[in-house]
């Protein structure tokens, strides 16, 4: 029960939720389903701690995932761009005449990836 004390220092906030609930109280009174309504009620205002932290939690779960997403789809980006850039350059040495060898050396990249470009 309240105690007197503590409905004069509630706020109005307060108060009003205590009346909500003294009339859900009137309405719930000798039906066994509006009963196990009431009681879920409860759980629920108890749990409301509970249920702010793991939506807390969740929506950092889902900022980390949309974050990698973002990183992921920018790295695949760039490197598009780095792919279509040293392409260019190979073709452009190969074009020039450079040999495989060269072409590797100026492109800081293996001879097999060359031949694979030139393919």
């Amino acid at each position: 029960m309240v105690q007197l004390k503590q409905i004069e220092s509630a706020t109005e906030e307060e108060k009003q939720t205590a009346k909500d609930w003294q009339q859900v109280e009137e309405i719930i009174r000798g039906n066994p389903y509006r009963e196990a309504v009431k009681q879920e009620m409860y759980k629920m205002s108890r749990d409301e701690k509970e249920r702010y932290l793991y939506l807390r939690e969740e929506m950092a779960v889902s900022d980390e995932v949309s974050r990698m997403r973002t990183a992921i789809k920018e790295g695949i980006k760039e490197g598009e761009k780095r792919g279509i850039k040293l392409t260019k350059k190979v073709f452009q040495l190969s074009q020039k005449g450079c040999t495989i060898a060269q072409i590797a050396e100026k492109c800081n990249i293996e001879e097999s990836e060359v031949k694979e470009i030139l393919e």
